[in-house]
């Protein structure tokens, strides 16, 4: 029995040894990684302010569609059959004289 002590403490020092070697990475490939995770970040950085920029311009054209269709609409003619009805636009002219120019009396 006093030879197994030495033994289990020599193979607990070689177990605990590599534990120690596996949760320590090299300094240079922490670097790197420390490295490459900012140039990730930086990248999706970039692309959310490019879909952020998109959606605004997005935006911008669609006012600008909006708007030239409003104009258009405030320059057409305000017909009663543009606007679905069958009608006179103005005041009927009920008077005789009126109705007769109109009628070719």
């Amino acid at each position: 029995m006093g030879g197994s002590v030495p033994i289990i403490s020599s193979v607990i020092g070689l177990v605990g040894g590599m534990v120690n070697q596996q949760r320590k990475p090299d300094v240079p490939d922490r670097a790197a990684q420390i490295e490459a995770e900012r140039r990730a970040q930086e990248e999706e950085q970039r692309k959310k302010e490019a879909e952020i920029r998109k959606r605004e311009r997005e935006k911008v054209t669609e006012a600008r569609s909006v708007e030239q269709k409003r104009a258009a609409a405030g320059n057409a003619p305000k017909t009663t059959l543009a606007n679905g009805g069958a009608g006179l636009r103005e005041k009927a002219a009920v008077d005789t004289k009126q109705l007769k120019t109109r009628l070719g009396e």
